[in-house]
């Protein structure tokens, strides 16, 4: 499967009390001052490269491992090969020489193993679920398809029908194909252009690619871009000597060609606006609007008021969300998935709207919301004690400040509240882990949430969400008229 979205499935615990007051203007942060891992987390690099996180966790019984692999649609550069990370994802399950596909399959499946892999735009996370004490054989197993895959050419072709047939359901979903849309609009030059899936030119000419597909394997298939979570009833010590017994044997593939250098878009020279026709009637319009935002940096100041700003926008208390979906009933929906992109990629909103409602309409009132946030009302007039005129902090300010620390206390408190499981664990290790090096960025992460200030808020708006970088796109179905 492939994923067009990053979701935050983050686990239980209780965090101190101070936590959810409000937070001083200063929003630097300070690493570790939001404690989430357990202190008995390990991280270690082995001697081949891969990155080894192993969290302990009261789970009697369970386990989760998850590979995750530095490779995703970013690093696909060369023309023809769109949708090969995802391509690669499925290849991964036949097996090596030793452990056949069938063979592979059916030994998890005595074990117990659950199993599963996605692809996103910035990497392949390839993730299982399984009892503790079938973590070793397990590790052997998976350690033996990433040293040692082995594929033939009709295993390929019948793979690459597969995606085929992927390919083609996705391409009903107009929601979908909205947003593949807005992404193809926005970046011009950037892999990021071209849905995780691919071009569906490219995926026709998968079933022949078998010398492409193991250069592929080769190139970006390497310990050294491996991170390797565990997290569940496991003591570090031992999960560690069962991780260097198993990849700790991975060895990179020599003659691997280093992998591509990925482009640098260029700014927008003007807003930018299609409109798809759909040729459902019955289907209802639609609306996205992206700004170019940085890349995401867990703990940067930045990336955190991005993350506020979403709840500011589409949280069922946002003016925004009020105004679409309750007083005016023009939306069914609205809301900013999370696409937090490893280079500069988009803050999206979308919004599903009502049978016959102009589309124009609601792309004009979100972005009169949005323009809000970047310039709300500081001060106001007041009658002075002397008979004459104070100038006071205006009560649609303090309202604005008080919506922001709502909406940062309510992402952390949900953030960490959703960590539910040992999957969700090594997810957030995981993602941290890739992203920043560390895994503990998530918990600087959330110190960086809780510093955001107001007059965050509103230089962000001002600085990143400017009509130059504005991306729009009309999805409206054909044979329908608008009111």
């Amino acid at each position: 499967m492939y994923r067009l979205t990053m979701h935050w499935a983050l686990p239980i615990l209780t965090l101190a009390v101070s936590m959810w007051c409000s937070t001083p203007a200063q929003a630097e942060t300070t690493p570790g001052s939001v404690a989430v891992f357990p202190e008995q987390m390990v991280v270690k690099t082995l001697a081949n490269g891969v990155r080894v996180v192993v969290i302990p966790l009261d789970t009697p019984g369970l386990v989760a491992v998850q590979t995750w692999m530095d490779v995703g649609s970013r690093n696909e550069v060369a023309p023809g090969m769109t949708g090969f990370a995802h391509f690669f994802e499925h290849l991964m399950f036949h097996g090596s020489r030793t452990l056949p596909r069938q063979a592979r399959a059916e030994r998890l499946l005595e074990l117990g193993v659950d199993e599963n892999a996605w692809t996103s735009s910035d990497e392949t996370c390839f993730h299982m679920q399984m009892r503790a004490d079938r973590l070793e054989e397990a590790l052997a197993i998976e350690a033996d398809r990433f040293a040692n895959l082995h594929l033939e050419i009709e295993a390929v072709r019948r793979e690459a029908g597969a995606v085929m047939g992927e390919h083609r359901k996705g391409a009903s979903n107009p929601a979908g194909q909205l947003e593949a849309r807005l992404w193809a609009t926005a970046f011009s030059t950037h892999p990021y252009r071209h849905p995780v899936i691919g071009w569906e030119r490219d995926i026709a000419a998968m079933p022949d690619g078998l010398s492409r597909a193991m250069q592929f394997w080769r190139t970006h298939y390497r310990p050294d871009r491996a991170t390797l979570v565990i997290a569940g009833d496991v003591a570090a010590d031992d999960a560690l000597a069962k991780v260097e017994r198993t990849y700790g044997a991975w060895r990179a593939q020599s003659l691997a060609p280093a992998p591509a250098a990925i482009p640098v878009e260029p700014l927008h020279p003007a807003p930018l606006e299609v409109v798809m026709a759909w040729p459902d009637p019955n289907t209802n319009p639609r609306v996205a609007i992206g700004w170019k935002a940085p890349g995401f940096t867990p703990g940067g100041k930045d990336s955190a008021v991005f993350d506020v700003l979403g709840e500011l926008l589409t949280s069922s208390v946002a003016p925004l969300h009020r105004r679409l979906v309750e007083d005016e009933a023009l939306a069914w929906s609205v809301d900013a998935p999370v696409h937090p992109r490893r280079d500069v990629g988009l803050f999206a909103i979308h919004a599903e709207l009502r049978p016959g409602v102009d589309p124009q309409v609601v792309k004009a009132i979100i972005l009169e919301e949005v323009g809000a946030l970047g310039s709300p009302v500081h001060w106001a007039l007041s009658d002075s004690a002397e008979g004459g005129m104070d100038l006071v902090e205006s009560e649609a300010w303090k309202g604005f400040q008080g919506r922001v620390a709502l909406s940062r206390e309510r992402l952390v408190r949900d953030r960490v509240l959703s960590l539910q499981s040992p999957e969700d664990w090594a997810f957030t290790a995981g993602y941290h882990a890739m992203h920043a090096g560390d895994p503990r960025s998530f918990e600087r992460h959330l110190e960086a949430i809780r510093r955001v200030t107001a007059e965050d808020v509103e230089r962000v708006v001002k600085l990143y969400m400017q009509p130059r970088s504005q991306t729009i796109t009309v999805l409206v179905p054909t044979g329908g008229g608008v009111r």
